[in-house]
C-alpha cells in the first residue's frame, strides 16, 4: 500500500466523496493538501483566447445596415409559407472532449501518450440532455455528477500512475444513472464516451 492515498482518492475527497481514512490523512499530510490546492486551481485560459478583441457591435456594422431590409423581407416570406414542422431544427449530437494540463500548458487531448502528473478534465456539450456523470470504469464508482444546461467543464483529475482506475466514462443523460449504465449505453436515453487515461495510453 502507498504511503499516500492515490490522486483519484484525493480528487474524490476534493469533490466531497471522501472516506474517513483519506480525510484523516489529508488533515495531517502537507503533501496531499498541496495536491488538493493544485487541482482546485482553474485551468488557465489559452493566450490565443485572451488576445481576442471584440469587434464593433453588430447593429453598427455596415453589412447589417445593408442587409436589414432584405432580411426583414425574407422573414415575412418564411412566416407566411412555413409549416409547423419547419420550425423544428435538428441539433448536433452530444459531445465530450478531454483537456490535458501538463505543467502550464493546456491542450485538447487527441490521443497523445499521457504521463504521471498530467491533469485531465472533460468539456461536455449535452445537446438536449441535462445531466453529466463521470464514472470510474475500473472501480464502477461515480466520480462526478451534475445538472447541465449547456457546454460546461468538469473538475480535473490528475494521473498518478497507479495501475487501474484511469479508465473513465463520461455519460450524458436526462435521468440519474448508476455505473452499470456503461454496460448498456444505447445512444438514445443516454450517451456515453470511454476515455482510457492510463499513463502512456493513446
Amino acid at each position: 500500500m502507498n504511503e499516500h492515498p492515490s490522486f483519484l482518492a484525493l480528487d474524490r475527497h476534493a469533490l466531497g466523496a471522501s472516506t474517513p481514512e483519506v480525510a484523516a490523512h489529508v488533515g495531517a499530510c502537507s503533501v496531499c493538501r498541496a495536491h488538493l490546492d493544485a487541482v482546485s486551481v482553474a485551468a488557465p485560459i489559452p493566450p490565443r483566447v485572451l488576445g481576442l478583441r471584440p469587434s464593433a457591435p453588430w447593429w453598427k456594422q455596415r453589412w447589417f445596415q445593408v442587409l436589414l431590409p432584405v432580411a426583414a423581407a425574407l422573414v415575412m416570406v418564411v412566416l407566411i409559407s412555413a409549416r409547423p414542422a419547419d420550425e423544428l431544427r435538428a441539433k448536433g449530437p452530444p459531445t465530450a472532449i478531454a483537456w490535458v494540463k501538463r505543467g502550464d500548458d493546456v491542450s485538447q487531448w487527441k490521443g497523445a501518450p499521457l504521463t504521471v502528473g498530467d491533469s485531465v478534465r472533460f468539456q461536455v456539450a449535452p445537446e438536449g440532455l441535462s445531466r453529466v456523470t463521470v464514472i470510474d470504469g475500473t472501480t464502477r464508482t461515480v466520480l462526478y455528477e451534475a445538472l447541465v444546461k449547456e457546454t460546461t467543464m468538469t473538475p480535473a483529475w490528475t494521473l498518478d500512475g497507479t495501475p487501474g482506475g484511469d479508465v473513465v466514462w463520461v455519460v450524458l443523460s436526462n435521468d440519474v444513472v448508476t455505473p452499470a449504465i456503461i454496460e448498456a449505453c444505447d445512444g438514445v436515453a443516454v450517451w456515453c464516451r470511454r476515455f482510457d487515461l492510463r499513463a502512456g495510453s493513446r
